[in-house]
C-alpha cells in the first residue's frame, strides 16, 4: 500500500541517531562556522563554497529526488540522473529510493494519517519532529516505486548513498579548503553550514509550505504556494500546484501526481531540464511527443 496507518496519538520510539545528527550538524554549522572565522579569518571563497554546494545539492534534490524521480515531470539522461544521484546523496536526506517512495505516500495520502509528515499533527511535527521518531513500519515499502526499483542509477545510489554523503558531502569542501590552505573552513563552510541550510530550507517545504501561503488549486487540503519559502528552495515550495492537482490516471496508482496537469510554476522549474536532460529524438517524432505535453 506504500504506507501504514499512523494513529496521531500512538507513541512512538525516538530515533536517536536522528536526534544527533539533526542536532548536531546544524550546532556545528553556525557556532562553528562563527568560532573558526573569528579566529582565523574570513575569506570572500568561505561563503562562495557554501553557496556553490548549496545549489549543486538543492538542485539535485528538487529537479532530482522530487521533479524528475518522485513525479517523472520530464525525461532525463543517465549523466543527468547520474549527477542527481551524486549531489542529491550530499543533501542526507536518504537515497533517491527512499525519498521518493515517502514522498509518493504524502501526496496520495496527504493530511490523512498514511501522510509520513502530516502538518494536522502540527508544524513542528511536519517540520522536523516527524524525522526524530521510528518508523519500522515503513521501512523498506517501496511498493508504490515499481519504476524506481527497475532503475540501476537509483538502486546504485541507494547502496552508496551513505559513502557519498561522508566522502563527497564532506570531503569536497574540505579538498577545496585546503587548496586554499583551510581544510576546517572549508568542512564548516561547505560541509556543515551548507547541510543545515538545505536541511531546513527542504523542511520549510513539508512545514512553511503547508501552513502559510495561498491554496491555487484545491482549498481543502494543506498545500499553499508559498513564494517566499520558495526563493530558498529552488521553487521547492511550490507544492498547492503538485499536492492538489489531479493525478494522472497512469500515476494515480503509485501516489505520483500530475505535475503536467499543474501550473505554470512549476513547468517554469523543470523546463531548463527538459531541455538539456532530454535524450535526443528525431526531428519528426520529437514534433509529435512534445506536442500533447506542451499544451
Amino acid at each position: 500500500m506504500g504506507g501504514a496507518v499512523i494513529s496521531a496519538t500512538e507513541q512512538k520510539q525516538k530515533d536517536w541517531v536522528n536526534i544527533l545528527f539533526l542536532t548536531l550538524t546544524p550546532l556545528i554549522g553556525s557556532v562553528g562556522v562563527i568560532a573558526w572565522t573569528m579566529t582565523h579569518g574570513f575569506h570572500v571563497w568561505m561563503p562562495l563554497l557554501t553557496i556553490g554546494m548549496y545549489l549543486l545539492v538543492g538542485m539535485s534534490i528538487c529537479a532530482g529526488y522530487h521533479r524528475f524521480f518522485s513525479h517523472k515531470s520530464y525525461e532525463a539522461h543517465p549523466i543527468v540522473q547520474v549527477f542527481f544521484a551524486f549531489f542529491g546523496a550530499m543533501a542526507a536526506e536518504n537515497s533517491i529510493l527512499e525519498w521518493s517512495a515517502q514522498h509518493r505516500v504524502h501526496h496520495k495520502h496527504v493530511d490523512k494519517d498514511w501522510d509520513p509528515y502530516n502538518i494536522r499533527r502540527g508544524f513542528w511535527y511536519a517540520h522536523i519532529l516527524w524525522i526524530f521518531e521510528k518508523h519500522p513500519e515503513r521501512a523498506n515499502q517501496f511498493d508504490n516505486a515499481p519504476d524506481l526499483l527497475k532503475n540501476p542509477i537509483v538502486m546504485w545510489q541507494h547502496r552508496w548513498h551513505k559513502v557519498i554523503l561522508i566522502v563527497g558531502g564532506f570531503g569536497i569542501p574540505t579538498l577545496i579548503g585546503a587548496a586554499f590552505g583551510d581544510p576546517i573552513a572549508g568542512l564548516l563552510w561547505g560541509g556543515f553550514l551548507r547541510l543545515m541550510v538545505i536541511h531546513h530550507t527542504t523542511f520549510f517545504v513539508n512545514s512553511l509550505a503547508h501552513f502559510f501561503g495561498k491554496p491555487e488549486y484545491n482549498a481543502e487540503v494543506s498545500a499553499r504556494d508559498n513564494w517566499a519559502v520558495a526563493l530558498l528552495t529552488s521553487a521547492r515550495a511550490i507544492t498547492a500546484s503538485t499536492t492538489a492537482s489531479r493525478p494522472t490516471s497512469a500515476m494515480a496508482s503509485s501516489g505520483i501526481t500530475g505535475i503536467q496537469r499543474s501550473g505554470s510554476s512549476v513547468r517554469c522549474a523543470t523546463s531548463a531540464w527538459r531541455r538539456i536532460s532530454a535524450p535526443p529524438l528525431r526531428r519528426r517524432s520529437n514534433r509529435r511527443a512534445c506536442a500533447p505535453r506542451c499544451r
